[in-house]
């Protein structure tokens, strides 16, 4: 601990940490934080190699290559910091490196890692717009076990990712065969409006400074996709009166175009009580993409108010994720002002709303509060990382909803 208080007492650091003009914009804001990441990712092997990743993005491939080593020894049996680095390799143009990595993980993973490997190389390959590659990693994983209905969901998402959406209806249709239970309706549902979130993607590193506003790619952009989708989500409805699955299925009636069905959805969800914010979120988040302004500030509202009352931090966090989709900064404001009401919140849910605040054009509050609570906790190597991530717009929201 002494030691800890002493590195902490003279760190170079965490001098230039306290100073405001080390956040003072979006630029010098990155720049602080990936030597803030330099500085103490040293000790966990994904950050170690997320920061190669940057460095490597940055043409810094000396540098880069370094960090890649440090990560590869700090942990030569985890899959995903492997990924990482091959990943880094690929971008840069470096596939014969790349590909030494991939077969290197390969040997070492058994059983359901390496099916998982798989599945997360599918992605990778996806975002590299490589559908052939990505095609050959699912179909190994599915033929590993053909009974697992997740992985063909996973091979449906890939494919709504890469434009391809008679693979996507074909294998969300083939998971449905193998399990038909409430959770792959759940899941199928949201592929098809653009909400559904893999747990196989790799820890995202992406492009500075892009904030992220656009909608996710769905099953609703062909008229089969349409037809399709109107049937997922009839059948969650007709399956499941969980407030949240009815949720789920009045998105994805609204993504088809089906504005009665989705009303009536909405209006059993609402009958449930005005204060389930988490409901309410996603609903305002549904109608803004649809571009009825009017529907989603109303429902952002009531997801404001419910979260409010309710005091509980993740409904707090859809709210805000809801208001800074509508770019309603001053009521993101407020939710911070919830937030610090209560007692034992962590530092990373301060840095997700002042990634909120950034988002929806508040960028000095943002990063004036991301300054704030980073100081707070300042040696904590993941903090860094899951700044770097809200600033680039790559943040996977996978625990607000």
């Amino acid at each position: 601990m002494f030691l800890l208080l002493l590195f902490l007492a003279s760190n170079p650091f965490l001098d230039k940490l306290k100073e405001p003009s080390s956040f003072r914009d979006l630029e010098s804001a990155y720049a602080t934080l990936l030597e803030g990441a330099k500085t103490y990712s040293s000790h966990d092997s994904r950050s170690a190699a997320c920061v190669g990743a940057r460095l490597m993005r940055d043409g810094d491939v000396e540098q880069a290559s370094t960090w890649f080593n440090t990560a590869l020894e700090l942990d030569k049996d985890d899959p995903e910091t492997w990924l990482i680095v091959a990943r880094a390799y690929y971008r840069a143009g470096m596939p014969e490196k790349a590909e030494t990595l991939i077969d290197k993980t390969m040997a070492f993973c058994k059983d359901r890692r390496k099916e998982s490997f798989l599945i997360s190389m599918a992605w990778m390959f996806a975002e590299l717009e490589e559908p052939e590659r990505a095609a050959i990693a699912l179909s190994v994983a599915v033929q590993m076990d053909p009974k697992e209905e997740d992985y063909l969901l996973e091979w449906a998402a890939i494919s709504v990712q890469l434009g391809d959406i008679d693979t996507a209806i074909e294998k969300i249709e083939a998971a449905i065969e193998i399990d038909s239970d409430v959770g792959t309706l759940v899941k199928a549902n949201q592929i098809v409006n653009g909400s559904f979130v893999s747990f196989f993607t790799i820890v995202p590193v992406g492009a500075f400074p892009v904030i992220a506003t656009s909608a996710k790619p769905n099953l609703t952009a062909t008229e089969r996709g349409r037809a399709f989708g109107l049937k997922i989500a009839e059948r969650l409805f007709e399956r499941s009166s969980r407030t949240m699955n009815r949720v789920w299925a009045a998105s994805t009636f609204l993504k088809c175009s089906d504005l009665e069905r989705a009303e009536a959805c909405i209006q059993l969800v609402r009958k449930r009580g005005k204060r389930n914010s988490m409901a309410m979120s996603q609903l305002a988040v549904a109608y803004a993409e649809q571009g009825m302004q009017g529907k989603a500030n109303e429902f952002a509202d009531l997801a404001f108010k419910g979260a409010v009352e309710s005091e509980d931090e993740k409904e707090l966090l859809a709210a805000g994720w809801a208001l800074s989709r509508l770019h309603k900064a001053s009521d993101v404001s407020f939710v911070l002002i919830a937030m610090r009401n209560k007692a034992r919140v962590g530092q990373g849910k301060y840095l997700k709303i002042a990634g909120m605040l950034v988002a929806c054009g508040k960028t000095n509050s943002g990063l004036n509060l991301m300054r704030e609570y980073l100081l707070k906790d300042a040696n904590e190597e993941l903090l860094y990382q899951l700044a770097l991530e809200l600033i680039e717009g790559v943040y996977r929201n996978r625990d607000l909803m």
